[in-house]
C-alpha cells in the first residue's frame, strides 16, 4: 500500500483549474490589487524623485529600483504562465532572468544600505546579500523541482 500511486481524480492532490491556479486573471477579469500594487509603487516614485531635489544618483537609484521591480514582477507572471514541464527552455530563460533581476535589486540596495553607514557594517551587509543570492540561485537551480 505504501508504493500505491496516487488516484489522479483526487481534489487535494489535483485540484481543477482555476482563475487563482492556472496563472491567469480569471479569463479577463482585471487583476485589481496588483493594480493598485502598481499604482502605489509609482505614485512612491513619484514622491521620491520630488524629494531627491535633483539629486540624480538618487533618481537614478529608485528609478532603477521601480524598473527592476516591474520586470521581476512581470517575469514572475511569466515563469507561472509558463508550460508546466521543469526542464523546458522557456522555463529556465525566465528563470534566470528572474533570478539576475533579483540578484540586481539585492546587490542595488546593499550597495545603498552599505554606503549609508546604516548598523550592519559594510562587509556583514555584502556576505548577507551574497547568501541571498547564492541561495537563490541554489535553490533555482540547482535544487530545482524535478
Amino acid at each position: 500500500m505504501a508504493n500505491q500511486k496516487p488516484d489522479d481524480s483526487d481534489p487535494l492532490l489535483n485540484p481543477p483549474a482555476t482563475a487563482s491556479n492556472r496563472g491567469s486573471n480569471g479569463g479577463g477579469r482585471t487583476p485589481w490589487a496588483s493594480l493598485i500594487g502598481f499604482a502605489g509603487l509609482a505614485v512612491n516614485l513619484a514622491l521620491c524623485i520630488y524629494r531627491a531635489e535633483g539629486d540624480r544618483g538618487t533618481i537614478a537609484f529608485v528609478s532603477f529600483a521601480y524598473l527592476n521591480l516591474l520586470l521581476l514582477f512581470w517575469c514572475i507572471r511569466q515563469l507561472d504562465r509558463a508550460p508546466p514541464p521543469h526542464g523546458s527552455a522557456a522555463r529556465g530563460r525566465i528563470r534566470a532572468a528572474v533570478w539576475i533581476l533579483a540578484t540586481s535589486l539585492t546587490a542595488a540596495f546593499t550597495w545603498k544600505v552599505a554606503a549609508g553607514g546604516a548598523p550592519p557594517p559594510p562587509p556583514v551587509a555584502w556576505l548577507m546579500a551574497a547568501a541571498t543570492v547564492v541561495g537563490g540561485f541554489y535553490g533555482f537551480f540547482v535544487h530545482e523541482e524535478k
